[in-house]
């Protein structure tokens, strides 16, 4: 706790050594930041009757001004998930900043009518696959059709998501593959045909 702070816990030790803080430090902030101001606002009214208004106005700007960098301080790092830098990190300690990243693969890559096609997500975050992504389903449909088929993909390890399907017409089909992971939604499309 830092000793000249009206707000509690906003050393930057506490910080460094990884604390954990929940939402209810924040209001706490809040309310002792409302708090202040309110006093020094009471302040005011008081002395503008003693003509100190203008001297009062530019200290209490001044105070206004370290109050706010104070709950800043208080406020950085917080989060269950915050890092050491204070982003956000997801569960797996990748930054949500690190987006996801898929590939489609078509397995025969020009299929053939009623012939057993295998539609393949390949899924990455920085490099590394993703195993525990949330919800993986392809999109599919023919090229002028309306209608769009909607098939949940099974996890195939290695981050590969994958469905087996067939298609009863010729002609061009597109394919989007939805992926929901680590609190990012990717939608990748792709082309091809069936002869």
């Amino acid at each position: 706790m830092c000793n000249s702070s009206p707000f509690p816990r906003c050393g930057k030790s506490e910080i460094s050594r990884g604390e954990k803080r929940s939402g209810s430090d924040f209001a706490a902030h809040c309310f002792t930041a409302v708090r202040f101001f309110v006093i020094v606002d009471l302040m005011i009214v008081q002395h503008e009757r003693k003509g100190m208004t203008k001297l009062i106005r530019r200290f209490g700007c001044l105070l206004l001004a370290a109050a706010v960098l104070l709950a800043a301080a208080g406020c950085a790092g917080t989060g269950a998930n915050a890092g050491s830098d204070g982003m956000n990190m997801g569960d797996n300690g990748f930054s949500a900043a690190v987006p996801i990243k898929v590939e489609i693969g078509i397995e025969p890559a020009a299929p053939g009518v009623g012939e057993s096609v295998r539609l393949l997500a390949t899924v990455a975050q920085g490099g590394e696959t993703v195993d525990d992504a949330d919800e993986v389903k392809f999109e599919i449909w023919r090229d002028g059709d309306t209608k769009h088929e909607e098939i949940p993909a099974k996890p195939q390890g290695k981050g590969e998501y994958a469905i087996t399907t067939t298609f009863q017409e010729a002609g061009t089909y597109h394919v989007i593959s939805h992926v929901t992971a680590r609190g990012m939604h990717t939608m990748p499309e792709r082309e091809f045909t069936v002869k």
